[in-house]
């Protein structure tokens, strides 16, 4: 099982409205990130729900829980 299999399973969220948004700036906050992923209408309100930093690129990378299923047949 993956590491956000995983994670969603621990945190009872249902992996079909979870997305992985990598190379996110240290400085960005929570809504910038959320603000961000908002535009992108076809996922609904958008939550970060845990924000972890990855020293191999020196950026974070976010797990968001979204309102609408995740369409994992396309890539953004």
């Amino acid at each position: 099982m993956s590491i956000i299999l995983n994670w969603c399973k621990g945190e009872g969220l249902d992996p079909e409205h979870v997305i992985e948004v990598a190379n996110i700036p240290e400085d960005a906050e929570l809504e910038d990130i959320e603000n961000t992923i908002a535009t992108i209408k076809v996922l609904g309100r958008v939550k970060v729900r845990m924000k972890v930093f990855e020293p191999a690129t020196g950026h974070f990378t976010a797990y968001c829980e979204c309102r609408q299923r995740v369409n994992r047949h396309y890539s953004i």
